[in-house]
């Protein structure tokens, strides 16, 4: 398999799957835009390293005891900017909702986890809350103390 087929691959899949340690380097960009004399033109390698450094990184956290009271954390695996977040829950819950924070300030709105597998969306995510730096402690604080589910969130790398 080619080097070029092999990065290209890797790129599309970090792009859709969002691995955070699937990063290109300068110098790998620079081998690929210079492998194929036909594709030195358009710069194959430099392109997809972009493609690459801006991916949608969407990140899972399972919310699988009481978190109403103490913050469940997490760390941020990308640094970039929060886009979205949106949850599902396990179990019905009447006031069932999940809230993404730094410390204690709020970085979306509740989430509803009200009805077992309903996908709810954030209604807003706070603009001055929205940068996310790799390897920072978020958390997730739940309404109640039996909501159970999932929660994602969406970073665009910057």
């Amino acid at each position: 398999m080619s080097r070029l087929l092999r990065y290209m691959i890797r790129a599309i899949l970090g792009a859709i799957v969002a691995f955070p340690t699937a990063t290109m380097t300068d110098d790998q960009a620079k081998a690929l835009n210079a492998d194929d004399p036909g594709l030195q033109n358009q710069q194959v390698g430099s392109r997809l390293q972009v493609l690459e450094q801006r991916a949608l990184h969407i990140q899972k956290v399972a919310i699988t005891s009481d978190i109403h009271s103490t913050a469940q954390s997490v760390i941020a695996e990308v640094s970039g900017e929060l886009v979205d977040a949106w949850a599902v829950g396990n179990a019905a819950s009447g006031s069932g909702t999940a809230t993404l924070r730094r410390s204690t300030t709020a970085m979306t709105s509740a989430i509803t986890m009200a009805v077992q597998d309903a996908l709810a969306r954030t209604t807003s995510v706070v603009q001055a809350q929205k940068a996310v730096t790799q390897g920072e402690t978020l958390n997730v604080i739940t309404n109640g103390a039996n909501d159970r589910g999932f929660l994602y969130f969406a970073i665009l790398r910057s």
